[in-house]
Parts: structure tokens; sequence; C-alpha cells
């Protein structure tokens, strides 16, 4: 509601920031949160989410861009299939998604976003973990955009590697 009334978190990169964030601490283990699995009661909340940042673009942006972090919630196919249009139209400049498992899922949707809005500049990545073929489809993303001279300014992996990054996985970024 408050994203389609105009209202926005001012993070401390002093940008507008959407924050989606399921903020469960583990009982068992301190600092460590819990990830919150799909449901499809959740589907609804999606749809609103990407009806929100349509219209805080169409209505509320003047001008200003969004940072939008999604964590700690799991990011299926069906919801990145929900999210992935708004994205791609939305005025956003950074784009962080961290703890989801579906990795290639994930690889594919940034890449299209990439592809297809140029006003997103910084994408970030922490506690996903990517194959090298993943890797390869993001930074292609980010190579071709960079050809074409729409610049990423930046990228964000952290603990995105089972046993760290191997040699070959770093030459492609």
């Amino acid at each position: 509601k408050d994203l389609r009334m105009g209202t926005v978190f001012n993070s401390e990169l002093d940008e507008n920031a959407v924050k989606i964030m399921f903020d469960l601490l583990d009982e068992d283990e301190e600092d460590n949160r819990i990830l919150a699995d799909h449901d499809e009661s959740l589907m609804p909340y999606w749809k609103e989410l990407a009806s929100a940042l349509n219209h805080w673009s169409d209505y509320h942006a003047n001008g200003k861009y969004l940072g939008v972090l999604i964590c700690f919630i799991e990011l299926p196919k069906a919801v990145l299939d929900i999210l992935r249009p708004a994205i791609e139209r939305s005025r956003i400049k950074t784009l962080c998604l961290s703890n989801s498992r579906l990795s290639g899922d994930m690889a594919e949707f940034t890449r299209k976003v990439l592809q297809t809005n140029h006003l997103v500049t910084e994408v970030g990545f922490a506690d996903i973990r990517f194959s090298r073929e993943d890797v390869k489809a993001v930074c292609g993303a980010i190579k071709s955009r960079n050809a074409g001279n729409q610049f990423i300014k930046g990228l964000g992996m952290a603990k995105c590697f089972e046993n760290g990054i191997d040699t070959q996985t770093l030459k492609t970024i």
C-alpha cells in the first residue's frame, strides 16, 4: 500500500528502497535467519508488489529510482515470472536478491531484466548458490550491456559459491 501511495524507505545508500524481507532468527543459531519457503497463498502479494512497482514508477518516481531488495524469501520461477515484467519496466537502479535456493531461475531472471531495463546499474546476490553456467548467463548480460554503453556499475556476489569461487568462474566474471 505504501509504495502505491509513493512512500518508500530511504536507505543508507541515499536512494529510495523497497525492502521485502522475512526476518525470523533461528533459535538454535544466533545471527542465522530462517529462509521462508514459497507458499501459493503469497502469490496475490507478489502480484500486488509488481503492480505497486509499476504504479510508483508511473506516478511517483519524479525522476527518482528505486533500490529493490528481496531477501530470506524463496523466489521460485512462478514468482520471478510475476515480478520480471514489473522490474523490467520500473525505475529501478539497484536490484539485490538474497537467500534463494533456485539459482538457475535467478540467473535467467537477472539476465532478462538486465537486457531489458537499462536503468538497472547495480545488481547484487547473497547466499544464492550459482553454478558456472549461472554466472556465465549473468556476466554475459552485463558484458552485452557494457558493450552497448549501458554500463553496469556494480556486481556483488556474497557467499554464492559452495566452496569458494574457482578459477574458471572467476575468469568469467
